[in-house]
């Protein structure tokens, strides 16, 4: 959680699951879990996270899956563009 002085926000650092337990939906139920806690316990009016570009299959999955937009691009976080998403 991060409190900035007009709002608070979540930020997701990392989210790994197995590939054989990918098809479980346990991603999408703890990403949407998290959410909601960050929201109901902490106040958070949105939350974030970092992609790299070149990571299709987490990128697909926050955009298409959860409905993250990309908000800005990082050009040198990882040494390469990489997207912040809300």
């Amino acid at each position: 959680m991060e409190k900035e002085s007009t709002n608070s926000h979540g930020h997701i650092t990392s989210l790994v699951d197995l590939r054989t337990q990918r098809k479980l939906s346990l991603a999408t139920k703890l990403t949407t879990a998290t959410q909601n806690a960050m929201g109901q316990v902490f106040g958070a009016e949105y939350v974030s996270l970092l992609v790299r570009q070149s990571n299709r299959a987490t990128f697909d999955f926050y955009t298409e899956t959860l409905g993250y937009k990309i908000h800005n691009v990082e050009a040198k976080h990882y040494a390469v563009g990489e997207m912040l998403m809300r």
